[in-house]
């Protein structure tokens, strides 16, 4: 959810001791981060006249499942998806509660997540789910493009993380992402359709 890495981008041109990691499931957008992060060195280093890399990558990856060890990151910083120009409310519901899992499995102890969003009603919720995980510190409001949008500040407590069992007893914050009910609906109509038109030619 990186987009072009503007926030890693941020994070290593303040923190320049840090190592900040951006990933995206776009291949686009981490093509993108990557040009952004290829100028931005060019750029010092003409300015310092010595070579310089910023301390960042940019991967592509899925917030589902993170290629990361268990309690290997300090801070995460992210804009989640609005439902609006990219996805929908009704998938929010869905993603936000698995995201903020995946990210709870990743963070370590009393580690820190900075998340935009505008959909409040699904952090709310997102957040209920995962108490247990992530205690809210505060809430702040800023207007963006005319967006009423909020920032929630939370840490990770000291719970052990519990991979998924399948058991919807032990982990009630995973649905079917509607998305991925429509694709699969889909193709079975292809493959019924297909079928059909196959018997007919015999």
């Amino acid at each position: 959810m990186c987009g072009g890495g503007s926030i890693p981008l941020e994070g290593a041109h303040s923190l320049p001791g840090v190592f900040n990691l951006g990933g995206d499931n776009h291949s686009l957008a981490v093509s993108n981060a990557g040009e952004n992060i290829q100028s931005y060195s060019s750029k010092k280093t003409r300015e310092g006249g010595t070579p310089y890399t910023i301390n960042m990558s940019a991967v592509q990856w899925d917030v589902y499942c993170l290629p990361l060890r268990d309690a290997c990151v300090d801070h995460i910083v992210t804009d989640l998806p609005f439902g609006k120009k990219i996805g929908s409310k009704e998938r929010n519901m869905f993603l936000y509660p698995k995201a903020l899992k995946e990210m709870a499995r990743v963070c370590r102890p009393s580690g820190r997540a900075i998340l935009l969003t505008h959909h409040k009603e699904a952090m709310k919720k997102a957040l209920n789910k995962l108490r247990d995980h992530w205690r809210f510190m505060e809430t702040r409001r800023i207007n963006m493009g005319g967006l009423n949008v909020a920032v929630y500040m939370l840490v990770r407590t000291d719970k052990p993380y519990v991979k998924w069992t399948g058991d919807k007893k032990q982990d009630e914050t995973v649905k079917t992402d509607p998305e991925m009910d429509k694709e699969k609906k889909i193709e079975s109509v292809k493959q019924s359709a297909e079928s059909t038109a196959v018997t007919t030619e015999e």
